[in-house]
C-alpha cells in the first residue's frame, strides 16, 4: 500500500492548512464580536444619554410650573441603572417582533 502512506512534509502541509485557517476564523470571529459590543455599547450610552435629557426637560418643566416638589434626580431615574442583560433582551424582542 504504497499508495495510502503520507510523507512528513504532506502530514506538515495539511496541519499548517487546517492551522492557518482555524486561526484566521478565530481571530475574525473575535473581531466582529468585538465590533459588535461596542456598537452596542455606544447604542447603550446613546440611550441613557436620552433618558437623562428626557429627565432634565421635564424637570425644567416642574420647575417652570412652580411645583414645590424636587425634580428628580438622574441618579433616581430606575432605567439609569439598568442591567446590560435587560437592554439586550428588549433589543432581541424588538428584531423578533419586526419579522
Amino acid at each position: 500500500m504504497e499508495g495510502m502512506e503520507f510523507d512528513h512534509r504532506h502530514i506538515e502541509l495539511v496541519f499548517n492548512l487546517i492551522a492557518i485557517t482555524a486561526i484566521t476564523s478565530l481571530a475574525l470571529f473575535c473581531i466582529l464580536l468585538k465590533r459588535d459590543k461596542d456598537k452596542l455599547i455606544a447604542e447603550l450610552i446613546l440611550w441613557r444619554n436620552e433618558l437623562r435629557t428626557r429627565s432634565s426637560l421635564r424637570s425644567l418643566k416642574v420647575e417652570s410650573q412652580r411645583d414645590e416638589s424636587p425634580p428628580p434626580s438622574p441618579d433616581a431615574d430606575p432605567a439609569g441603572h439598568q442591567d446590560i442583560r435587560q437592554y439586550v433582551a428588549r433589543r432581541v424582542q424588538s428584531w423578533i417582533s419586526r419579522s
